[in-house]
């Protein structure tokens, strides 16, 4: 039986308009934003009540891993 989930990864065009829906739709309390350069994406936890997270991943400029 599973316990708990750690994190989803969930892969984004719209970092804010997702963030919007997690956090006000579904309660989920957004972490710190994280920039990677090299690999030009942006990240971001959002905690959910029973320790799970979701994990948003966006583009931060083309050529991404994420295009």
């Amino acid at each position: 039986m599973i316990s708990r989930i750690d994190h989803v990864a969930i892969a984004i065009n719209d970092h804010e308009k997702a963030l919007a829906f997690f956090r006000d739709v579904l309660g989920a309390v957004p972490g710190a934003k994280i920039k990677a350069p090299p690999l030009k994406f942006f990240w971001q936890t959002l905690a959910l009540g029973d320790l799970s997270r979701l994990e948003l991943v966006s583009p931060s400029g083309e050529g991404s891993f994420l295009d």
